[in-house]
């Protein structure tokens, strides 16, 4: 928010995830301040100080990709929970019409299938019968 109470977002993505880019470009030159002032304090004293966000390269990494483009990952991370959402339901849906069509289809005996399999085929193939009969 600013002095006068409105919300400065820059966008949607900004507005439900709740980043403010003007707190990390705050972030940015604080770290920047900081950094000079161990740097002074190094050069005072003669003994070298931390780096700032001396942490694991991949922390790093993601702590850098976060900060220069917030709605990335965001966006990254909404299109990965609908891809989960719709392969839940995917799952659901043909797991139960497997259910439903494989109980069926084993309740009947073979035979019958291999009997409704030629009757479909004399049905549909109606010159066979009358060369059979002749």
């Amino acid at each position: 928010m600013n002095i006068e109470g409105e919300h400065t977002y820059d966008g949607i993505l900004d507005w439900i995830s709740g980043v403010d880019t003007a707190n990390i470009e705050a972030g940015k030159q604080a770290e920047q301040k900081l950094q000079a002032l161990n740097q002074a304090k190094a050069a005072r004293t003669g003994k070298p100080q931390p780096a700032i966000g001396s942490g694991s390269v991949a922390g790093n990494r993601t702590l850098d990709e976060l900060q220069t483009n917030p709605q990335t990952s965001v966006a990254g991370g909404f299109k990965e929970g609908l891809g989960e959402g719709a392969a839940n339901i995917r799952g659901a849906v043909g797991g139960t019409i497997n259910t439903v069509l494989g109980t069926g289809i084993s309740l009947i005996p073979w035979q019958v299938w291999l009997a409704l399999g030629i009757g479909a085929y004399l049905y549909l193939n109606p010159g066979i019968m009358k060369r059979l009969t002749r």
